[in-house]
């Protein structure tokens, strides 16, 4: 995360983190309270299960059947590069599986993902938005810029950095 491409938001500013498009992102763990009406609270649990089940489709491909890099071929048609890319599988997840979340779709979980392996998968979705990867790029790499900030701080604050860590500075 450190040293890859920046992200930008709306506003053009940085945004920290792992991009929208992720998994972590787009199946977030929601917590529950005491408070809620009970009948919130079961469909808020369904889920929750139903977010952890494709995390843990998207980590562990090979065990509910879906493209892997170890078993499967890869479609020409599809990609040039010598991978394919799995950023997005909800398409595949949709065409094994059907739409996750509804009454009638019921996917077994593999015996080996059940138990320790779910607990774990959670805890790193409730870590994930826990996390400000903001204030962890801050602590690890205390820089702090102005938009106009002259160009020789820019190269003297650059050549500060690159004396310890690999950091590009890209400037336009």
């Amino acid at each position: 995360m450190f040293y890859a491409k920046s992200a930008l938001n709306t506003r053009g500013e940085v945004h920290f983190g792992l991009k929208h498009i992720h998994v972590l992102n787009r199946s977030p763990f929601q917590h529950l309270h005491e408070a809620l009406d009970p009948g919130f609270r079961a469909r808020l649990t369904q889920q929750n299960d139903v977010h952890t089940l494709k995390v843990m489709m998207y980590i562990f491909p090979k065990q509910f059947g879906l493209h892997n890099v170890f078993t499967s071929t890869i479609n020409i048609k599809e990609t040039s590069q010598r991978l394919k890319d799995y950023t997005l599988r909800e398409e595949e997840i949709f065409e094994k599986f059907g739409r996750l979340g509804d009454g009638c779709v019921h996917v077994k979980t593999p015996r080996r993902l059940r138990g320790r392996v779910r607990d774990l998968v959670r805890k790193l979705q409730v870590l994930h938005q826990r996390c400000s990867y903001s204030q962890l790029l801050h602590h690890y790499c205390p820089v702090c810029l102005t938009r106009k900030a002259p160009l020789s701080l820019l190269i003297r604050i650059g050549s500060r950095l690159f004396q310890h860590t690999r950091v590009s500075i890209r400037i336009r």
